[in-house]
């Protein structure tokens, strides 16, 4: 059967172009279509690499905001009371755990210091890093917005002590050199002026000297460790500083001969007690120890680098041993 003229025209003009694309083809000019839906090996792998590290920027970029979130929730901004839900001082610990999310986001570990399951101290202790953030540079940086703190030092540990009024707290941070974290202490402390006094309430009971042992333990309560030749006690520490203050009485015929107490302290606070002594006793010698021989009290500093310091009332004084 012949074909017609027109049908023969339709098939060369339909047979030209895919014969073109299959020369381009065979030489190298032309495009060999990816079916849709398939990604060549090299991209896919390519992608997911990128895709991960997105999702790794993200989450690190997320924990940094909890972070910085949380320490603005730890400190106030303007001087005052470390907010660490399920932690106040002079209370009991929750039976549940506080702010989980919180703490979990600064990465801290709490460790309170307890006395019949009331609170006393409490020490956060953050590391050095997380997530791509410096943390205790962030924590550094919003106490600094409280002011110029006082400075001591420890084995080569900074400290820069803070205090507050409302509650009567006093916040210490502290880098310890070389351990890759740092650490906030919070405790309730007395002034100068209730540290020693010649009343009843006087931190350093002065009235005790000369008094019976039974009086001071009496006075004391469950708070005194007592035998026939000594009582030993811990009272809330005094001013700027770290750590409670350790006392300790000598007992000779039941009588109370020396009272010895040992602090840490800044200079600051050294100073004020030195003023607030000698507004009391009057001046005292120009020694270390410093000497108030009528009222025989001294003061000793045990070791200038920690701020620690010695505080004795009664007989005998350095000289008379």
């Amino acid at each position: 059967m012949a074909l017609h003229p027109s049908t023969i025209v339709m098939a060369l003009l339909t047979a030209i172009p895919f014969g073109l694309a299959v020369k381009d083809t065979i030489t190298g000019t032309g495009s060999l279509d990816v079916p849709r839906g398939e990604v060549p090996e090299e991209e896919a792998s390519a992608e997911s690499s990128n895709r991960a590290i997105r999702e790794y920027e993200e989450q690190r970029d997320a924990d940094a905001a909890k972070l910085r979130a949380a320490i603005e929730k730890l400190i106030p901004a303007e001087k005052g009371v470390i907010a660490l839900p399920g932690y106040e001082l002079g209370r009991a610990l929750p039976d549940s755990s506080p702010d989980r999310e919180q703490l979990e986001a600064m990465r801290t570990d709490v460790t309170p210091v307890t006395s019949d399951g009331t609170l006393k101290s409490l020490t956060i202790a953050f590391p050095q890093q997380r997530s791509n953030e410096a943390v205790c540079e962030l924590v550094s940086q919003r106490l600094d917005e409280w002011g110029t703190p006082s400075r001591t030092y420890l084995d080569g540990a900074s400290r820069r002590h803070y205090t507050t009024t409302e509650p009567h707290q006093r916040v210490t941070f502290v880098e310890p050199e070389g351990t890759g974290r740092c650490e906030l202490v919070i405790e309730n402390f007395v002034d100068v002026p209730s540290f020693i006094t010649k009343t009843e309430e006087s931190v350093i009971p002065l009235w005790a000297v000369g008094k019976s042992d039974t009086k001071l333990v009496g006075h004391l309560g469950a708070n005194a460790f007592a035998d026939a030749r000594q009582i030993r006690w811990t009272e809330l520490g005094v001013g700027e500083g770290l750590g409670e203050t350790e006392l300790h009485a000598r007992v000779v015929k039941g009588k109370i001969v020396t009272i010895t107490a040992k602090f840490q302290a800044s200079e600051a606070t050294i100073g004020a007690l030195v003023e607030k002594l000698s507004a009391d006793f009057g001046e005292p010698t120009k020694t270390d120890p410093v000497m108030w021989k009528k009222a025989k009290l001294f003061i000793a500093t045990l070791d200038d680098t920690a701020g620690t310091y010695q505080l004795v009332v009664g007989a005998p004084l350095p000289e008379e041993e």
